[in-house]
């Protein structure tokens, strides 16, 4: 597994068995699919996928999306994908996994291993999953978007950058070049999670060295969930520019 982090319990008995047979058979045809992949005693996990086209011998970005709170229906995760993530970060040509949320929150340790494993059985699947490793992004709405600023702390080995949006901040103890970037989308009238709230987290990373970009969408409240697509648009070139193109230059 992916440096047997936290929560993970490697060979040691985790909270997790999720089915690798059951995701080397998802959709992998270019478009929006309904999935699921068994989790053992924890039941069946469904998620949304979004396929883009997938040219022959290339890798791909891979996004884990998590969506907002609420009445949580089976695959709640397609209207938010279809909504939001896609529309926002479609020319960055990801796979984008959604996945209803397996536990009461996405900062709980089933929802941490779920996504921590998912992403580690998919990275062996090299030939039905072409996911780049060094281009895995984690992005949430609200709920989610506090499981972003969790999770993107937890695991900066994973993550190769964080999009939280309309959430409330979790700092942690991220700090320097080593912690994960953030692009952080909230509304200047956010009506659950004051902005100013948002600002200070800001400054403090800041602060700390770590790689922030903060956009504050003028005309938006919290609930306008499909709204913020058009400000989470200018991940995908920061992303490129200022993320990914650096480190790999780096590595040569």
């Amino acid at each position: 597994m992916i440096g047997c982090l936290a929560v993970v319990g490697c060979d040691d008995g985790g909270l997790v068995d999720l089915n690798r047979d059951d995701l080397a058979l998802a959709n992998m045809r270019q478009g929006i699919h309904r999935e699921t992949v068994a989790l053992g005693k924890n039941g069946v996990l469904r998620y949304t996928l979004a396929v883009p086209f997938l040219p022959s011998g290339k890798k791909v970005p891979l996004v884990m999306a998590l969506h907002q709170g609420g009445r949580i229906a089976p695959y709640v995760s397609e209207g938010y994908l279809r909504g939001q993530v896609e529309p926002a970060l479609h020319d960055l040509h990801a796979i984008i996994v959604a996945p209803d949320i397996p536990a009461p929150s996405w900062i709980d340790p089933l929802s941490e291993e779920v996504i921590l494993e998912f992403i580690d059985q998919v990275l062996k699947l090299t030939r039905t999953w072409p996911v780049d490793p060094d281009r895995i992004v984690l992005t949430g709405y609200s709920a989610g978007g506090i499981g972003t600023w969790y999770l993107t702390n937890r695991h900066p080995d994973v993550f190769s950058a964080g999009i939280p949006v309309a959430a409330d901040p979790i700092v942690g103890d991220r700090r320097g070049a080593d912690a994960v970037p953030l692009y952080i989308v909230h509304g200047a009238s956010d009506e659950v999670f004051d902005v100013s709230e948002v600002a200070q987290a800001v400054e403090e990373l800041q602060a700390r060295g770590v790689a922030v970009r903060f956009v504050i969408a003028e005309d938006l409240s919290h609930n306008q969930t499909a709204s913020y697509a058009k400000p989470m648009r200018g991940a995908v070139q920061w992303l490129e520019e200022e993320i990914w193109t650096p480190r790999q230059a780096a590595k040569r």
